[in-house]
């Protein structure tokens, strides 16, 4: 199974410190400028509330409809001489103070009032004049750009330098991790614990780590006294049948083949437990030849068995070379094929194996049901899956489509 390639911390605080910087940056851009645009409009609109009240009163003494006060202001006491693309905007009737911008980029901003209640007048002044030309808004654009981009620059080699700083600790854990074996006891330990967080991930880790050596020692010490125990009964089993086998009586023959059968058993159990409970590696250095030998002395192991239940063998191997421990591996084998035997009557099993998987295909009772009689070692596939977690191999067992299970181990 492959896994998508992650960024480390610091990379994902950069990357999400660049994005949200990218964006407050255009966003201070954009108030910037338009701050300039509106603060420009407000104070020319403001300017004129003031004034042009002032130019109605003296206005109104004269007879003229329109007045010229400067080359910016005109004012108006008639609605039909106001400019076109005023009169469009506005109702005769319209008082109040407003800001206009036009298709030519002339801006221009009309209040208009009641003198008295009665006579109404217009006041219309150019304002685009008075405002910055385009070079000086590019200018101010460039000013502000550049001292964004500076603080950026700034903010993010010192976001680089805290993402590395936060970044180092969950470093030097996962290395700890990796590294520290079941019997590495100590407690992990980083540097640079000021954070909650870290701190609190620290003891569950230790704790979570504490748990679970205590639980593998448990189930070695549990292993190692089981097989300490069952070593007993077993050498006094080989002592009686020693004795029998002295004798020459027919009828004690059978019982004879029965000790015999299930002393082979506690002694092949007692192995297996053994070797799981040492967990060790140096078996893998050992490779030994899976061909048909090795299959059929395992056939031979349950032919009782199979003759019992009428099963029918077909066996497809390619030899190959498996580099584990044998015994193990045959213990692994000798499960699988018990348990398919256990559950198939008068039906076909198939052994295929190579060297990237084996199965065992039997035609039987399936998963469904439960197989009659004896179910492997008593501990039957639970075995099979620690052996296969011990060289990391992959085991499953499911349903065929029309009959019976499959097992598989893929190596």
């Amino acid at each position: 199974m492959t896994y998508k390639q992650r960024a480390t911390l610091e990379k994902q605080i950069s990357r999400a410190y660049i994005v949200a910087a990218a964006v407050i940056l255009l966003c201070y851009g954009v108030l910037v400028k338009g701050s300039i645009l509106l603060t420009e409009n407000k104070s020319s609109m403001h300017r004129l509330s003031i004034t042009a009240p002032h130019y109605f009163k003296q206005f109104e003494a004269s007879h003229m409809t329109k007045i010229q006060i400067d080359p910016l202001l005109t004012i108006y006491s008639d609605y039909n001489l106001l400019p076109q693309n005023i009169k469009r905007r506005i109702e005769e009737s319209w008082v109040g103070i407003a800001h206009y911008d036009f298709d030519d980029e002339s801006e221009f901003a009309v209040y208009s009032a009641k003198i008295n209640g009665q006579n109404q007048y217009w006041a219309v002044e150019s304002i685009d004049v008075t405002e910055w030309n385009d070079t000086m808004l590019f200018v101010i654009d460039s000013i502000v750009f550049v001292i964004g981009a500076f603080i950026f620059v700034i903010a993010s080699l010192f976001i680089k330098k805290i993402a590395q700083r936060l970044g180092q600790p969950f470093n030097e854990l996962a290395h700890q991790l990796n590294t520290r074996t079941s019997h590495h006891s100590q407690p992990l330990n980083v540097t640079n614990t000021q954070s909650l967080e870290l701190h609190e991930l620290l003891l569950a880790i230790n704790g979570y780590r504490s748990r679970i050596e205590q639980a593998i020692l448990r189930e070695q010490n549990f292993t190692r006294y089981v097989s300490h125990e069952l070593r007993t009964p077993m050498t006094v089993i080989q002592g009686c049948l020693s004795i029998l086998e002295r004798q020459e009586q027919p009828k004690i023959q059978k019982q004879q083949q029965r000790i015999k059968h299930a002393l082979l058993q506690m002694e092949e159990l007692t192995h297996t437990f053994l070797t799981l409970a040492r967990d060790e590696i140096s078996d893998l250095e050992h490779a030994f030849e899976f061909d048909a030998e090795f299959i059929n002395n395992i056939i031979e192991q349950l032919e009782h068995l199979i003759d019992a239940n009428q099963c029918r063998l077909e066996v497809q191997n390619t030899p190959f070379k498996c580099i584990a421990n044998k015994a193990l591996v045959a213990v692994l084998l000798k499960n699988i094929l018990n348990n398919a035997v256990n559950c198939t009557e008068n039906g076909d099993i198939m052994i295929i194996c190579n060297q990237h998987k084996l199965s065992v295909i039997d035609s039987g009772i399936g998963l469904n049901k439960k197989p009659r009689g004896y179910d492997g070692y008593g501990v039957g596939l639970v075995i099979v899956n620690d052996i296969c977690d011990k060289y990391q191999w992959q085991f499953s067992l499911e349903q065929n489509k029309e009959k019976g299970c499959t097992a598989t181990v893929i190596f």
